[in-house]
């Protein structure tokens, strides 16, 4: 990492404000790049579990992933917060969903694929749920649909541009994961218990745990990232009758 981009982490790291009521933060961050001070010692502050968690890794690589993307989530936690990374603790709720020890006085969600993780920062009083995946360097289109959307999609995916099929049924993947991980289900539901339908380039959840109430119980956004990831956002809705402002960091 270049003086110039630890510079920058470091900034990042030191200057947030926790989200009003009516935003969001949305944090897009690299899992490939060399560790600032604040991340490393994030990383020196890591929990049994973390640290158990990033050993079970094969592969160092996607070791190297979760290591840098939980020291991200640790860092800008404990900023927000206006503690030092290793006064920062989670716990997990019923389902597994990691969240702050009560009274939290915010929400959290991680996602990472491939070289970039994303992370979604709530009031306290709406749930987040966030989720990014990557376009796989090789696999069947026909599979992949047939696992994310049912066979009975296969023919509609195969009528859309070529350009856009993968991507399609990528967003049809992230609406799942990312409602699941809103509602904090965790690993308690399966996402085919999920039902997406295509409305043209628009994949849309028609059928959810919890029925058409939990459907209607999250705001839906697109995450704006670059090609070739694509990421879903989903927020709880309050009495507002507006989506919340979605501000968004990048390193």
């Amino acid at each position: 990492m270049t003086n110039a981009a630890i510079a920058r982490c470091n900034d990042i790291c030191l200057s947030v404000l926790p989200p009003l009521e009516g935003e969001v933060h949305v944090w897009l961050i690299p899992t490939n790049v060399q560790m600032c001070s604040h991340l490393e010692a994030a990383a020196a502050a890591f929990s049994l579990e973390e640290r158990e968690r990033a050993d079970s890794y094969i592969f160092e690589r996607d070791r190297r992933r979760f290591v840098r993307s939980h020291a991200w989530l640790r860092s800008i936690i404990a900023r927000y917060l206006r503690a030092p990374p290793d006064a920062v603790r989670f716990r997990r709720g019923p389902s597994g969903k990691p969240r702050l020890p009560d009274p939290a006085p915010l929400n959290f969600n991680l996602a990472h694929a491939g070289e970039l993780g994303a992370i979604a920062v709530s009031h306290h009083s709406r749930e987040v749920g966030i989720d990014l995946e990557t376009e796989p360097t090789s696999a069947d289109i026909r599979t992949l649909t047939r696992a994310v959307l049912g066979s009975a999609a296969v023919a509609a995916v195969a009528a859309l541009p070529a350009g856009d099929q993968m991507r399609t049924v990528l967003r049809a993947w992230t609406l799942k994961e990312s409602l699941l991980k809103a509602g904090g289900y965790g690993l308690s539901r399966p996402p085919s218990e999920i039902e997406v339908t295509l409305e043209g380039l628009k994949p849309t959840i028609i059928n959810a745990p919890g029925g058409r109430a939990e459907i209607d119980r999250w705001w839906v956004r697109d995450l704006a990232v670059p090609a070739p990831y694509v990421g879903t956002l989903m927020v709880e809705k309050r009495e507002d009758v507006s989506p919340p402002y979605v501000r968004g960091f990048g390193y």
